[in-house]
C-alpha cells in the first residue's frame, strides 16, 4: 500500500496529509524519503522555486520536486475562522498554480482535530478547515497507526 501511496503523491499536483500528534513520526518517516523543500507562507513562491533551481545547478544534492508546507505555518491577519479558512484556501490555490508552472508537487501537512464521535467512531478534521482539500488531488490521514485515504482524484479511495 505504501508504494501505491508514493505513486499517487508523485502524480498529485497538491497532496493534503493529515496526522494526529501521536502519528506525527509516521508522517515524518513517509515524507523523509521524498526529501521535500520546506517552505513557509512568507516565502515568495516564484522566487523560492527560482532559488531552488539555482541551488540545484550549484549542488545537485537535493533534486526533489516536492514543496512541503505545514498548514499551521500559514500566517494570516484573519479575525475569524471563516476568514482564516478563506486565506488558507487562497494561499493553497495560488501555491498549487505557481508550483505547477515549474512541475513541482505541493504537499501540505495539517494536524488533525478529533471531533465528536459518530457511532463509536472518532472523526478527524484538518486544522485550518477542509478548504485545501478542494484543491487537492490526493488527501490522506495518518490516524492510530493506519493510513486512511480521504480523497483520490486518480481512482478509488481504497488502495
Amino acid at each position: 500500500m505504501i508504494d501505491k501511496l508514493y505513486e499517487l503523491v508523485d502524480r498529485s499536483k497538491l497532496t493534503l496529509i493529515g496526522y494526529t500528534y501521536k502519528d506525527e513520526n509516521a508522517k515524518d518517516r513517509f515524507l523523509l524519503s521524498l526529501n521535500p523543500h520546506k517552505i513557509t507562507s512568507t516565502d515568495n513562491i516564484h522566487s523560492y522555486i527560482r532559488n531552488i533551481k539555482l541551488d540545484r545547478l550549484i549542488d545537485a544534492h537535493n533534486d526533489s520536486r516536492y514543496l512541503l508546507l505545514d498548514i499551521s505555518s500559514i500566517a494570516t491577519n484573519a479575525t475569524s475562522n471563516i476568514n482564516r479558512a478563506n486565506a488558507i484556501r487562497h494561499f493553497c490555490e495560488s501555491l498549487r498554480a505557481e508550483a505547477a508552472k515549474f512541475d513541482y508537487r505541493v504537499i501540505i501537512t495539517a494536524p488533525l482535530n478529533r471531533t465528536m464521535p459518530n457511532h463509536n467512531q472518532d472523526i478527524y478534521n484538518f486544522t485550518g478547515g477542509i478548504t485545501p482539500m478542494y484543491s487537492a488531488d490526493l488527501s490522506f490521514q495518518f490516524v492510530d497507526g493506519n493510513i486512511k485515504v480521504v480523497k483520490n482524484r486518480f481512482g478509488p479511495i481504497n488502495i
